[in-house]
């Protein structure tokens, strides 16, 4: 006799349990013996037998399916803890943890509800079947705490702000200058002014809020707000997705000027992100007849502009009446195929300028040529470009840059005294095939490479990834230090990967201040491609793209998550069919970037981020 006919409503509540566990194990059961199979993790097949004969014990009315599918829990419990080890994210473990066991725990907090249903007189021992129920309330009771410790635990550290006794006495206006996107031009991202500090950071409360009320013009505009403000004497520059330019009062918020270039609707559609990371500086060391002190704006639709910086006017003798045309023999095809986001960089009296291509929509994309203008006239210096081999000529009107070479779509960095540019490449237009690819594209992509601003000769170069084929440009500014080294203090050029290495590098002459180790790579591509035998490492640096605990970033199926053992199973056996040896696994074989709720290999998300830009006190 069923459970459910001697025992009215709540004989139906643990009928419906049995189905539901056996849902649950069948799903576990069949799929967790699939990704045995694989090659992956036994936890899903045996987890999954222990569920069903749970589920069956309960569908007779035996209370023992309810301890059953307990010790299946507690296993479940004790698994999670060591996968969740062993993978080395302890900083997240609690999260990991409840996705892992919270639906299982959940399900056996009303098994244990029910307990007392399930005893009969023959057996009947009086503690028993209500320490099931109290254990149950436990559970929910220590569930509900674990999800608010969650909420609150991921507000800040109060413990690393504590505030200061006393606040530091103003420094000198010159200290709070920021005339560049990474402060100066040698991109160290520091700044003297020392008023803020760790010990007060705790009493910042907001000052001013200022709304640029730059909108998307519709919705294939991928606008992204992620403009670094140029502070500089009496006014803060703001640059807007679509490159409007405000001057501020820093203190007030209250606007100086607005400029706003009218980029073209179809230029902000077709671009990769709508951005405006930086505006340039610029002032003239002597006397100057118009805009002594200037900003140079880069814009989406292929434009390097020269304003006035104290009113926001053009600066009529730059270029033609305050503007050079960027997509001069570079035919992008389209507006937005060639658009400038991360702006421009002045050196010596010198502005040089980068941009963005649409990656991955044509092979004849626009060429990666970076350009150097006089700051002053606009005049055209010279070209760098890694087929173009003359930066002393351009090509002749009616022609163009050779198309789709590496282009440098980050920011540049700069040492005045070396006369030196740092140009972080990217790849050739197809970002993930490089069978097309010439000799010339192959040397300097994913490639540091030091340029003279005063003829765009190559110094010198080193190639970070050998044969990219995973899009493993160069993203991050070049940063500008003195490196501590056995003879001293050394000018050096520091370099971030997207891959996690960090490169160092004698600032003058490219050579390597730390080893530089080259490791086998997975081999095999498409036809017609090839992949490099070797990858270069910088094993004394810090390795942002490694597991705690590994030397190598090395991935399993226990880096993978779900909400529920379901979605958490169904990810593994994706990651089981697939071909996965690390982070230069060949192209087009790697993993998707959305393996179903994958924190490991999850792509970030792109929103539109808020017109608006805050400032505190």
């Amino acid at each position: 006799m069923d459970v459910h006919t001697s025992r009215g409503a709540a004989g139906w509540a643990v009928t419906v349990l049995a189905y539901a566990l056996l849902l649950l194990g069948l799903a576990m059961s069949l799929g967790g013996a699939y990704l045995l199979y694989l090659g992956g993790t036994f936890y899903f097949l045996l987890a999954g037998i222990g569920t069903l004969v749970a589920a069956v014990m309960l569908k007779l009315g035996l209370p023992a399916g309810v301890w059953v599918y307990a010790a299946t829990v507690a296993g479940t419990f004790l698994w999670s803890l060591w996968e969740i080890a062993m993978k080395g994210w302890m900083p997240v473990w609690h999260i990991d943890l409840m996705a892992r066991t919270g639906l299982m725990a959940g399900l056996l907090a009303v098994a244990l509800l029910l307990l007392p249903v399930l005893y009969r007189r023959g057996y009947y021992q009086p503690a028993l079947p209500y320490a099931g129920p109290l254990l149950g309330v436990l559970i929910l009771v220590g569930y509900a705490g674990a999800v608010l410790w969650l909420i609150v635990d991921s507000g800040p550290d109060a413990s690393t702000t504590a505030a200061a006794d006393e606040i530091r006495q103003p420094s000198a206006p010159d200290d709070t200058d920021w005339v560049a996107y990474g402060g100066t031009n040698l991109a160290q991202r520091f700044s003297p002014a020392d008023q803020i500090t760790p010990h007060n950071a705790d009493r910042l409360e907001v000052a001013w809020e200022f709304n640029t009320g730059d909108e998307p013009p519709s919705d294939a505009a991928p606008y992204a707000f992620q403009n670094t403000p140029l502070k500089i004497g009496n006014s803060l520059y703001v640059c807007t997705q679509s490159n409007q330019v405000f001057a501020l009062d820093p203190g007030t918020g209250e606007p100086q000027w607005h400029f706003d270039p009218q980029v073209a609707v179809e230029a902000q559609e077709h671009v990769f992100s709508t951005a405006c990371r930086s505006v340039a500086y610029f002032e003239a060391p002597e006397p100057v007849e118009e805009c002594p002190r200037r900003l140079l704006l880069g814009t989406l639709d292929g434009r390097l502009m020269a304003l006035d910086a104290e009113d926001g006017s053009l600066c009529s003798g730059f270029g033609d009446d305050g503007t050079v045309d960027l997509n001069d023999r570079m035919d992008p095809q389209a507006l937005g195929l060639l658009s400038n986001t991360s702006g421009p960089i002045v050196v010596n009296g010198i502005v040089v300028v980068g941009h963005q291509v649409t990656d991955n929509q044509r092979r004849d994309a626009p060429s990666g040529a970076v350009r150097a203008y006089d700051v002053i006239s606009g005049e055209w210096q010279w070209t760098w470009d890694s087929v173009w081999t003359t930066p002393d000529r351009q090509p002749p009107e009616d022609e163009v840059y050779p198309r789709g070479t590496p282009n440098v779509w980050t920011a540049i960095s700069a040492d005045e005294e070396l006369g030196l540019v740092y140009l972080p490449t990217g790849n050739p237009a197809n970002d993930q095939y490089g069978g097309d690819r010439s000799p010339e594209e192959e040397e300097f992509t994913s490639t540091l490479v030091a340029v003279e601003v005063d003829s765009g000769e190559v110094r010198w170069k080193f190639t970070t990834v050998l044969h990219d084929l995973w899009d493993y440009d160069l993203g991050a500014q070049p940063a500008l230090i003195d490196f501590p080294t056995d003879d001293g203090p050394r000018p050096a050029v520091v370099q971030a990967t997207k891959y996690g290495q960090v490169f160092v590098f004698d600032r003058e002459n490219g050579e390597p201040l730390l080893p530089i180790e080259e490791r086998p790579a997975p081999q095999g591509a498409i036809e017609g491609d090839w992949t490099a035998e070797v990858q270069r490492f910088s094993p004394q640096m810090p390795n942002f793209g490694s597991i705690p605990g590994q030397e190598v970033e090395h991935f399993t199926g226990a880096h993978t998550w779900g909400a529920t053992p379901i979605d958490h199973l169904y990810c593994r056996i994706q990651f089981e069919r697939m071909r996965y040896e690390g982070m230069f696994t060949p192209r087009p074989s790697t993993i998707p970037a959305a393996c179903c709720s994958s924190r490991a290999f999850s792509a970030a998300s792109t929103g539109v981020a808020p017109p608006s830009i805050s400032t505190t006190v």
